[in-house]
């Protein structure tokens, strides 16, 4: 291309512009794709834990439902609740657990 032209100069100027601007944006995309990365992997972790505490909890009201009180017993139901929502948090942990990790892919 003819530099001395001066239509042809400021095209490779806005050329050169734009290549500058699409490294720098390739740049900003990557760094958000690895502080992306680095939170899904703590939230993980997180969740992970979450879910093992959840888990020894459900056992643990199971073992209490099943020796401490009779099915007579007025707060026999109350455990049955507790177990229920215990069971429906391990349920939407796994599936944020689940979303994260497909959308982290």
């Amino acid at each position: 291309m003819d530099t001395n032209n001066p239509q042809n100069a400021q095209i490779e100027k806005t050329v050169s512009l734009l290549t500058q601007r699409d490294v720098i944006l390739r740049q900003t995309i990557d760094k958000i794709k690895k502080n992306n990365q680095k939170q899904n992997q703590y939230i993980l972790a997180t969740l992970t834990n979450i879910h093992t505490q959840l888990t020894t909890l459900k056992w643990m009201l199971q073992i209490y439902e099943n020796n401490a009180l009779s099915e007579g017993d007025e707060h026999y139901g109350d455990f049955e609740k507790l177990s229920q929502m215990v069971f429906g948090i391990i349920d939407q942990v796994k599936n944020i657990s689940t979303t994260i990790s497909e959308t982290d892919n």
